[in-house]
């Protein structure tokens, strides 16, 4: 988050990108509908993925003006209450490709870290009761 950011701003940010998604997360668990779930689930998969970028990025983007209000609006493109809202498109366009590129060199690599913790995890003597 920008380093100029105001309470009202963070108060916004937690509202918008949190708490209203989080709700409707909730709510989509308690219908059958799968579709509902599926929303909700890319905007999280968008959420954290722009969380990622942004905190790769925060020191140059948090000195452009008006950048914590173009987030603020960005996120609630992404959360809007309809189908084909901004997640949707940010995932179709930009997210699922990436992850049909790069998903199986990942699941690879986090295969090879899960292998590497339970090694070492045996090697670790059992604490003594």
């Amino acid at each position: 988050m920008g380093r100029n950011s105001s309470f009202v701003y963070y108060a916004l940010f937690i509202c918008i990108g949190i708490l209203y998604p989080a709700y409707c997360s909730l709510v989509a668990l308690q219908t059958p509908a799968r579709k509902d779930d599926t929303l909700w689930l890319i905007y999280w998969v968008v959420f954290a993925s722009f969380n990622i970028f942004e905190a790769l990025t925060d020191v140059i983007f948090s000195w452009f003006p008006f950048y914590s209000g173009l987030k603020l609006i960005f996120l609630t493109w992404c959360s809007a209450p309809f189908t084909y809202n901004g997640a949707y498109y940010v995932y179709k366009i930009i997210l699922e490709p990436l992850f049909r590129m790069y998903g199986g060199h990942v699941d690879v690599v986090l295969t090879q870290a899960v292998e590497t913790a339970k090694n070492v995890a045996e090697q670790i003597p059992p604490y003594p009761k």
